[in-house]
């Protein structure tokens, strides 16, 4: 019996270690969270082009609440991804770039919510300062992962 088992513990074993590599799971795993960072990031644009011509500012406060939101729940995603160690200073430097948008996002809209728009320019211009924060590591990711850049 003991002479069975072990040639099924190697097989077993050598079937585990052809699974995917670090890189392969990690490659599946931020690929959906990239396309959200791309959409956010335009929502993003459009509504600091649209926000003059929003009809008032409770509209304005209700967009970068929920943009906010996004960029919060994205970071999330991503904190909650193991990046291989080639990866771990651009995913946590990606982190970093989307807390402090979100950030940004969410004094636009409590500038709004206040009618301050001395605030809203001010965290409007930090808002677009950040989104090199955010694009450059993740170009850096999507270009070692192969993906596209969108």
């Amino acid at each position: 019996m003991r002479l069975l088992f072990a040639p099924a513990l190697l097989f077993a074993l050598s079937l585990a270690s052809c699974g995917e590599s670090e890189t392969d799971a990690y490659r599946t795993a931020f690929r959906p969270v990239n396309l959200e960072i791309v959409t956010t990031g335009r929502d993003v644009e459009v509504a600091i082009r649209t926000a003059g011509a929003m009809k008032n500012n409770a509209e304005v406060a209700v967009a970068f609440a929920r943009l906010t939101d996004d960029a919060a729940r994205i970071a999330g995603s991503l904190v909650r991804i193991t990046a291989p160690s080639e990866f771990t200073k651009d995913h946590r430097s990606l982190i970093r770039g989307l807390r402090q948008e979100a950030g940004h996002l969410h004094r636009i809209s409590r500038a709004a919510i206040d009618g301050d728009v001395r605030a809203a320019q001010s965290a409007t211009a930090d808002a677009a300062a950040t989104a090199g924060a955010i694009r450059t590591p993740r170009s850096r990711i999507v270009s070692r992962l192969g993906l596209s850049v969108r």
